[in-house]
């Protein structure tokens, strides 16, 4: 068994993505168990933003296509070799890259925080040609995390010995241990951004009402619309503003919810701002008088509990969200649950927080205990101890 201070290697399917937010998670735990490093291939340009002020060492390869395959497993050797590894994601880029590598199932600890299958079932059409359509991808040079690919991916997952998971939906399907997408309570401390909740409304001018946000990318499976019909129901003086922070106003889907959002709020109402630094993000979770994640209750999201759920609970803010995975279970007593999906529901729950500031701070409190207890950086360590002491130095075959 290799002695506690043998470094670690994460590697992350993709350093210009927010997959890379696991990879942190990941690497913050395991700072504890010694030098750790998050290393990867770059299929964008740039380290994703909110990732760049990281202090946690980081090293990547430009792989913008198949063809830039070898090269990558080559390099991705090199990088591992004397090292425990740790693969973030069971997609073609992390774990894929290190098996073709020369680790084996047997030399890594795999980390599942999604359901990658998932993410791909909503397009997914049934059918021959689907299905000559979804496997031929396997032939582009620009398609690396292909539909065939990670279906062999997630099949593979059964036979890795050493397995984590972010909550129990993919623990029933993948097993593994538990670890929560936890955070540094201590740096997520309302109390250090008081002055950054001011500079934050006055910057956007947000005037006095209250204001909902969801802090995040924007993606089909995160129930935004949902959110967005939600807060446009609500009306008269005091009615609530809606905040949308961390937008790529690049993708389709980004841009066609940002369109309908216009149409459906007048400016006073609405909010929205790019991607920012991952410095930024208490600034911004703590401008805000309610988070919402009101995640759809479909394939994409069945495995997943988004990161920003967290970030909410250490910041005590008060929290909607959706009745989909443990989130349930995670905000009992702490928050406030709809069921996925129901734009009314959903309205109800936004308006008691809205009106009622005295019941927000309450369950914003209680939110921010739970996270120390059970979703600090602390209680993370407690579970990975034993599994990643157990993961062997990476030595490859001569």
């Amino acid at each position: 068994m290799p002695g506690p201070f043998h470094p670690i290697s994460v590697v992350c399917s993709d350093l210009s993505e927010n997959c890379l937010g696991r990879a942190q998670v990941l690497a913050e735990v395991l700072a504890g168990f010694g030098p750790v490093r998050i290393v990867g291939p770059q299929l964008g340009s740039g380290i994703w933003r909110p990732a760049a002020s990281s202090t946690i060492a980081m090293s990547g390869v430009e792989m913008r296509s198949t063809l830039g395959y070898a090269k990558a497993r080559s390099w991705l050797r090199s990088q591992l070799t004397g090292s425990r590894v740790v693969v973030s994601k069971p997609r073609s880029t992390s774990f894929g890259l290190a098996l073709a590598a020369g680790v084996s199932r047997a030399q890594m600890l795999l980390d599942i925080d999604d359901w990658e299958l998932g993410f791909m079932k909503p397009a997914a059409k049934s059918g021959a040609k689907a299905w000559w359509s979804r496997n031929t991808q396997l032939l582009d040079p620009k398609s690396l995390n292909s539909y065939g690919g990670i279906r062999l991916l997630d099949s593979a997952c059964a036979g890795v010995p050493r397995r984590s998971v972010s909550n129990s939906w993919l623990q029933q399907r993948f097993g593994g241990a538990l670890l929560p997408h936890v955070r540094d309570t201590s740096q997520l401390d309302p109390a250090l951004y008081v002055e950054a909740r001011r500079q934050r409304r006055s910057e956007q001018r947000m005037d006095d009402r209250p204001w909902v946000a969801f802090i995040g990318t924007i993606r089909e499976h995160k129930g935004v619309e949902d959110l967005l019909q939600a807060v446009a129901r609500l009306s008269g003086d005091d009615a609530p503003g809606l905040l949308l922070a961390g937008v790529d106003f690049e993708h389709a889907f980004s841009k066609a919810l940002l369109a309908e959002a216009h149409a459906a709020l007048p400016e006073s109402r609405l909010r929205v701002v790019g991607a920012f630094a991952g410095s930024d993000l208490p600034g911004w979770v703590a401008a805000a008088d309610v988070l919402c994640i009101p995640s759809r209750d479909i394939p994409g999201a069945w495995g997943q509990i988004p990161a920003k759920l967290f970030d909410a609970m250490a910041m005590a803010r008060p929290i909607v969200a959706s009745d989909v995975n443990d989130m349930g279970r995670i905000l009992d007593g702490c928050g406030l649950v709809f069921p996925a999906g129901d734009v009314t529901a959903l309205s109800a729950k936004l308006l008691d927080l809205t009106r009622n500031p005295e019941l927000g701070a309450r369950l914003g409190a209680q939110a921010r205990v739970r996270a120390i207890q059970e979703y600090s950086v602390e209680s993370g360590r407690r579970s990975m101890a034993e599994l990643i002491a157990d993961v062997p130095v990476f030595l490859p075959p001569r």
